[in-house]
């Protein structure tokens, strides 16, 4: 009964955080001046859909590079990957035999799902739909970003069907099992998914440390829920919120809206000719 009575706290606390902080996201990120309640409809859409190429050839130039502090980022990158192969036993068994309890079970549960491709539509659908309404360009444009951020990152996610490396749930007892047919563990498709939006977010509103600290937190209970289901390995975890990262913020990077805040227009009459610059911010 107590458990229960705790497990029902648990949820109704952290639900109760998630609502707080989403009724306080449009208020702090989303107060900016409607200019225009229509959809953008223009080339930048036709960028938009170049992105789906241009961002994955852009991520390969990314990884065989010859530039310095791109190596050294690389070489780092590829450090902690390979301790994080090295220690994916350990981590495992230490957080299901000494962390995992009923209370993270429940955390577990709801973070999962805000992480999940049902939760994704919810989330950036409800911020499409709340851009479009109000007027607010930038989250509207912001949740296509994380939209395309996330297709493009699940579509590389399709690697773990040639992996087939078994879930520990499936393999309690060997980090380093395979080959398998039934294997889906590498990489996560709820870390890259999660660290792909969390990147195009954090792109787009690069002023606010507050929000940094909110989606980056977001992002990594969601990937550790993972963990908790005994549904990943870490190294899963770490390679999916790379990739995902890297596609978010390439896809920022990328962005095809961005010439939406200026707009300039030939001007001609009886007197003289030139061009007019129409701004917002």
């Amino acid at each position: 009964m107590f458990k229960k009575t705790q497990s029902a706290r648990v949820k109704a606390l952290v639900s109760g955080a998630l609502a707080l902080s989403t009724a306080g996201f449009p208020a702090q990120l989303l107060a900016e001046e409607t200019l225009d309640k229509r959809a953008f409809t223009g080339p930048e859409q036709i960028d938009y859909l170049e992105n789906f190429v241009r961002v994955p050839a852009a991520l390969v130039g990314e990884v065989f590079t010859t530039e310095p502090k791109k190596l050294r980022r690389n070489a780092m990158a590829a450090g902690i990957t390979t301790l994080a192969f090295a220690r994916d036993q350990s981590i495992r068994d230490t957080w299901q035999e000494d962390i995992r309890s009923s209370t993270t079970d429940d955390v577990s549960s709801l973070l999962r799902d805000t992480g999940s491709r049902a939760g994704g539509i919810v989330i950036l659908g409800s911020a499409y739909a709340y851009g479009l309404a109000t007027g607010t360009h930038h989250i509207r444009e912001t949740a296509q970003l994380a939209a395309q951020a996330v297709l493009i990152t699940q579509t590389i996610g399709g690697v773990k069907w040639l992996t087939g490396r078994e879930r520990p749930k499936d393999s309690p007892d060997d980090s380093w099992n395979w080959g398998n047919d039934g294997g889906h563990a590498f990489f996560s498709g709820h870390s890259s998914g999660v660290w792909s939006a969390a990147g195009v977010f954090v792109e787009r509103y690069p002023d606010n440390d507050a929000f940094k600290l909110g989606v980056y937190s977001w992002a990594t209970a969601v990937s550790l829920t993972r963990i908790n289901d005994d549904a990943h390995w870490a190294s899963d975890l770490l390679v999916g919120g790379l990739v995902g990262y890297g596609v978010g913020v390439m896809v920022a990077r990328y962005d095809p809206f961005i010439e939406n805040n200026a707009v300039v227009m030939p001007t001609l009459n009886a007197d003289y000719g030139g061009v007019t610059l129409l701004a917002r911010f």
